[in-house]
């Protein structure tokens, strides 16, 4: 009859090959490491590797994916799965690839709980050594074939770089300076905005201060003119009667003005109205000499009296005169 093994023991066992398997891990990432690792990065490295192996959760990962997946990979893997931190860091649509969307936070709280440091640069340069690559340059997205939302078995196709080639060390650096320099950008772009936005303000203030500078040498003006006015009729008490004097002249010139205009403009209308009485009387007479025939005129000779029609102003010079009926006589 076979023996059931004890739980204890399980867990005993459990418990040892995770911690062998750390170690296994930790050693061969100090031996990868060359001369051009930075010390701190590898010290760094080695405390989240045993830190893992103390305080690591059986409930999300198999305990065969254990020893094959390195605690970088499992943590990121549980970073960004997390729905609550889905404001800070999540799957693309397509949940072949992560984005970090506010690095700042991230930095400040995601990385010391799962990391204990907040130095962004050195995650972005773990991701370069398990050959993440960066999707978008306008933004901190991240892909790589075993990183893939719901295929978390996938993690253990993902390896370590090697960096004992020198061509492994040129791509590894400058991938890492491209990722400072894209830090770097991003960094500097929100406080370029805000030094526009400052310089905007302060602009605007010099404006207003210029405003305000103006209206208050205005009224120092006024008060000014009102202060001498107030001393000359301390001064001078008969002031007040010379300025009312000169009020009333002034307001007389501008009556005698007035009524001189006036009287101007009467006489123009009177001046008018007899010109146009002077032209309708000249017309009245044209109009009358137009309709009347010319006046028969009696010639008076030694063969009787003749009756014909002349020229009233050709007899009229040559001695004729007219009667009351318009007739012309000559003798």
């Amino acid at each position: 009859m076979t023996a059931i093994p004890n739980v204890v023991d399980i867990e005993s066992s459990s418990s040892s090959l995770c911690q062998e398997t750390a170690t296994e891990t930790v050693t061969v990432e100090r031996g990868s490491s060359d001369s051009s690792s930075k010390p701190d990065d590898v010290v760094l490295l080695i405390k989240e590797e045993e830190d893992d192996a103390v305080n690591l959760s059986l409930g999300f990962w198999k305990l065969h994916e254990i020893g094959l997946i390195t605690p970088f990979l499992r943590k990121t893997f549980e970073i960004v799965d997390d729905k609550v931190t889905d404001p800070v860091v999540s799957w693309s649509p397509t949940r072949k690839s992560f984005i970090i969307w506010d690095s700042y936070e991230f930095s400040e709280n995601l990385l010391p709980k799962y990391f204990k440091h907040k130095n962004f640069s050195s995650f972005i340069r773990q991701l370069n050594s398990y050959g993440f690559k960066k999707v978008d340059s306008d933004r901190w997205e991240f892909a790589n074939e075993g990183f893939q939302g719901g295929k978390k078995h996938l993690l253990k196709n993902i390896k370590r770089r090697s960096k004992n080639t020198k061509c492994c060390n040129k791509e590894a650096s400058t991938t890492t300076t491209e990722t400072e320099v894209e830090s770097l950008k991003e960094e500097q772009s929100p406080m370029r905005l805000e030094m526009l936005k400052l310089k905007q303000q302060q602009e605007e203030s010099q404006h207003q201060m210029v405003t305000v500078q103006e209206k208050i040498h205005g009224v120092d003006t006024e008060q000014q003119h009102m202060l001498s006015f107030f001393a000359k009729l301390a001064k001078d008490q008969r002031f007040v009667e010379r300025l009312v004097k000169k009020r009333k002249m002034k307001i007389q010139r501008e009556l005698e003005a007035a009524e001189f205009v006036k009287k101007l403009k009467l006489l123009q209308d009177q001046e008018t109205q007899k010109n146009l009485l002077d032209v309708e009387r000249e017309f009245m007479a044209m109009a009358a000499t137009e309709h009347n025939p010319e006046p028969d005129i009696l010639v008076n000779n030694q063969s009787g009296n003749t009756r014909c029609q002349l020229n009233s102003e050709d007899l009229l010079v040559d001695g004729g005169s007219m009667d009351v009926n318009g007739r012309i006589e000559i003798e």
